[in-house]
C-alpha cells in the first residue's frame, strides 16, 4: 500500500512540475523613459562637479543594464552612462521600492531612487542622496518620466 502512495505522489508531482509552465513577464520598468514634458525645471545631474541634464533613461529586458542618456550642460549632443540596474522591494526606511543603479566597470558610482509610481505610462522617482554615492547630485524633488517605448506587455492601451 505505501509503495502505490509513493508511486502516486511522485507520478503526481513529476505531471506538475513538467505540464505547468508560466512565461517570464518582462518587469514593468521595461523600456525607454523620456523626460515629462511638463517637467517643471530641467533634471540636473552632476558627477564629480560637472553638470548634465537628464534627457531619457532606458531600461534592458535583461533587468540588467540601464542607460542614463545626459546633456553636457552647454552641449546639445547626448552622452550615455550605462549602469547596472536592480529594484528591491521595501525595507529598512524605504516606504516603497528602491532602484538602485550602480556603475559596473567601477564598481563605485551608485546612484539610489524611491520609486513613487511606475505604471504603463509614468515613472517618477525621489533621488535618495544619503544612499548614493558622494559625487552624484541631482537637482529636483520628483524626477517624472513618461515611458516612449518598451516591450508589447508594458505599453499602455
Amino acid at each position: 500500500m505505501k509503495k502505490y502512495i509513493l508511486t502516486s505522489i511522485i507520478f503526481f508531482s513529476y505531471i506538475c512540475l513538467t505540464s505547468y509552465t508560466v512565461k517570464p513577464k518582462p518587469h514593468l520598468i521595461v523600456g525607454n523613459w523620456e523626460l515629462f514634458e511638463k517637467q517643471s525645471e530641467p533634471l540636473l545631474l552632476s558627477i564629480n562637479k560637472e553638470e548634465f541634464s537628464i534627457a531619457r533613461l532606458t531600461f534592458s529586458s535583461d533587468e540588467i543594464a540601464s542607460d542614463f542618456y545626459l546633456i553636457k550642460k552647454g552641449n546639445k549632443v547626448e552622452e550615455n552612462m550605462t549602469l547596472g540596474f536592480k529594484i528591491f522591494d521595501p525595507f529598512d526606511d524605504f516606504k516603497s521600492p528602491v532602484l538602485l543603479l550602480k556603475n559596473l566597470c567601477d564598481g563605485k558610482t551608485r546612484i539610489v531612487f524611491s520609486i513613487i509610481k511606475l505604471d504603463k505610462e509614468f515613472l517618477e522617482l525621489i533621488f535618495e542622496k544619503e544612499y548614493s554615492s558622494e559625487n552624484i547630485t541631482i537637482k529636483s524633488e520628483v524626477l517624472k518620466f513618461e515611458r516612449t517605448a518598451g516591450p508589447p506587455e508594458n505599453m499602455h492601451d
